[in-house]
């Protein structure tokens, strides 16, 4: 009975570690404080979402800049973004629509206590967003444009 039970305890560890949910630290792909992070935070989420089982995206504590990035599913299995840092947003124009794109993605869990810096009044100053009312008549212009926001 005795190796009956070995093999047991040997089966469910092994069943423990398959399904550990992979951590993916964007500092594993090159990011660094004071430094703009997207292709380090896309190549970890690109792991993270590849993976069979529960997954996590870390961005650690720090100061990191992020230009526009755009996470795409679908996903293979639950994720989480845990977003320690503070995220600041480049003031540089670009022709995107959204500074941080989650796009296709189930089961997905934002956390951390970070803080998304948009720097509205700078991004506002540059966009052309600011001439365009966003509402004609009551309803959505057309014409009008996003640009970041700020979330805390």
């Amino acid at each position: 009975m005795g190796k009956l039970n070995m093999a047991a305890v040997f089966l469910m560890l092994m069943f423990v570690s398959i399904s550990e949910a992979l951590v993916a630290d964007v500092s594993k792909y090159g990011a660094k404080q004071n430094a703009d992070i997207a292709q380090a935070l896309t190549k970890a989420f690109k792991e993270a979402c590849a993976s069979t089982t529960q997954s996590k995206v870390v961005i650690p504590k720090g100061t990191y800049k992020l230009s526009t990035v755009k996470l795409e599913g679908p996903c293979k299995a639950p994720i989480e973004i845990q977003v320690q840092a503070t995220l600041i947003a480049s003031t540089e124009k670009t022709t995107e629509t959204s500074w941080v794109a989650f796009n296709y993605i189930d089961h997905l869990t934002v956390s951390g206590g970070g803080v998304f810096d948009g720097q509205g009044p700078k991004v506002w100053a540059i966009s052309q967003c600011g001439h365009v009312q966003p509402k004609v008549s009551g309803r959505m212009n057309p014409k009008a444009c996003t640009a970041p926001v700020a979330a805390h």
